[in-house]
């Protein structure tokens, strides 16, 4: 899951943890870009039976599962719903709603195990990386 800084604070924060040593334990540089971890089976770090920082989840996890790629094909979001037994369950969602949501405004709600597909289904997604791939961020100096 891609993080911006004010999501960086707001998550060490809510684990009572400084930012240096949020970096060191939960972050990761790709290209110019900072990501949340994974676990080994690929697994955002915050996973455990749901999202263990649900209230300051990174944007990507509340706009999940309306990302451009997923809405872009119908096998796309079959696929990622194969994934997520979230998905295709409770209400539907207005293109003014999803539009809004890809404007950063607003989050999708109950989106079940979406945070977990989240991380899979976006590890691929390499935006603005370099070919040098995912760094640890150990070495980073999160500043205020």
């Amino acid at each position: 899951m891609w993080v911006d800084r004010r999501e960086i604070r707001r998550i060490a924060h809510h684990l009572g943890l400084a930012l240096d040593d949020f970096g060191r334990r939960y972050l990761r540089q790709v290209g110019r870009r900072l990501a949340l971890t994974e676990r080994a089976d690929r697994a955002c770090v915050f996973w455990d039976q749901g999202c263990t920082i649900y209230a300051d989840r990174p944007r990507q996890c509340r706009t999940f599962p309306f990302w451009t790629k997923v809405l872009e094909k119908r096998e796309r979001w079959d696929e990622t719903a194969r994934m997520c037994g979230g998905m295709n369950q409770g209400r539907l969602y207005s293109s003014a709603e999803i539009e809004a949501l890809e404007r950063g405004v607003g989050e999708a709600k109950n989106a079940g195990a979406a945070e977990n597909v989240g991380a899979a289904a976006n590890a691929g997604d390499t935006a603005g990386a370099t070919d040098d791939g995912p760094r640890p961020a150990s070495r980073l100096r999160i500043v205020e």
